[in-house]
């Protein structure tokens, strides 16, 4: 488990798009047929409405693979919390892709 000592509310680098949220590299779709660079560059895009906060616990869920309850010890807030915290960042990545012209997720996933 990672120390807990305080919340580490690092930079989160636009390239630090967890995998897990990025399509498989031989996947394309018709809505974005350049396939995985196209759809990384979006991602990363859109993470930028995000905050600081919000990339980081993408990065600690997807990239680390933290579970909630792991994730509440970093940031010293329930687990509840957390789950909320993660909803609006997916709400918010959502947003902003819609104004991009990406109604749906697994349209790039």
């Amino acid at each position: 488990m990672p120390e807990t000592s305080r919340i580490d509310f690092e930079y989160v680098g636009f390239d630090e798009v967890p995998e897990e949220l990025l399509p498989a590299p031989d996947s394309s779709s018709p809505a974005f047929p350049h396939g995985q660079e196209e759809c990384t560059s979006l991602l990363r895009r859109a993470s930028r409405a995000c905050s600081i906060a919000q990339r980081r616990l993408l990065s600690l869920r997807y990239h680390d693979e933290m579970t909630y309850a792991e994730i509440a010890v970093i940031f010293r807030v329930s687990e509840p919390s957390v789950f909320e915290m993660h909803r609006r960042a997916i709400a918010q990545l959502a947003a902003t892709l819609a104004e991009m012209g990406v109604a749906r997720l697994d349209q790039i996933l």
